[in-house]
């Protein structure tokens, strides 16, 4: 049956009733690269194709429906997740040098919203107890070592990318499925890219969101911070791992 003049008129009716609070701004869907499991696909489509393809800009996830939202002047997107017959905010999130769902950044086989820019990784972790996602966590991304595999102790890396940066390395683990840092390693340059002065120790405290110094000494090689070598020499008596066995073979301890 071929559509009629009043057919059309619906048509266009409903099309610009479908508008903004503004009126003028566009909602577009930000385009992203998904897990496979997932109903997403590499997409970027504007309002009117969003109303029409109304499908394409969700994405199901551990029995939970998740929609992303642009704002096209804006790098910020909106997770909304679907619950009770409507759509419900789970966090916003600022994306930088791309948008990704299929990564397991904290190896606990849930996939996570990543993003990235010089050197670090911005990461909204999924908390399979909420079935959300969690606020974004900044991530040094230049590497990442496994210290202690048993206990499952991390240490990550990012270089010093402009003359006043310094090398800096955290040591840390993963408490709910988010990251729990325990301490700092820098290696300060002084405003001279490339020269280490000095290398400095911190501890985290978290409860208070700030870092304690515990030591400060020279750097035998200027012109690298070898974390991994100390890391893997260290965490044990950083720990208390040392202590503990101890304490164990003296009976105080189960």
């Amino acid at each position: 049956m071929k559509p009629t003049k009043f057919h059309i008129a619906i048509l266009i009716f409903i099309l610009f009733s479908c508008r903004t609070k503004s009126g003028s701004d566009k909602i577009s869907i930000v385009q992203i690269r998904t897990h496979p499991d997932t109903s997403v696909k590499s997409i970027q489509f504007s309002l009117l194709d969003t109303l029409i393809v109304n499908t394409k800009d969700t994405f199901t996830y551990n029995h939970r429906t998740f929609r992303i939202l642009k704002h096209s002047q804006s790098k910020d997107v909106e997770i909304q997740y679907w619950e009770n017959n409507k759509w419900k905010d789970n966090i916003q999130v600022h994306v930088y040098d791309q948008f990704e769902t299929d990564f397991d950044v904290n190896k606990d086989g849930y996939k996570d919203i990543f993003s990235q820019a010089q050197g670090f990784n911005y990461v909204n972790f999924y908390i399979p107890s909420k079935r959300l996602f969690s606020e974004q966590f900044q991530l040094f991304a230049d590497d990442e070592i496994v210290v202690d595999s048993v206990r499952k102790i991390y240490a990550n890396y990012r270089e010093a990318y402009h003359a006043c940066n310094n090398y800096s390395s955290q040591l840390f683990d993963y408490k709910n499925s988010t990251p729990h840092y325990y301490y700092l390693l820098t290696g300060e340059t002084e405003c001279e890219m490339g020269n280490i002065k000095t290398i400095k120790l911190y501890k985290h405290d978290n409860i208070n969101d700030s870092l304690i110094l515990l030591s400060s000494f020279k750097s035998k090689d200027t012109s690298n911070l070898d974390y991994e070598k100390y890391w893997k020499k260290n965490y044990k008596r950083l720990m208390g791992y040392h202590q503990h066995g101890v304490l164990c073979k003296l009976g105080f301890t189960e």
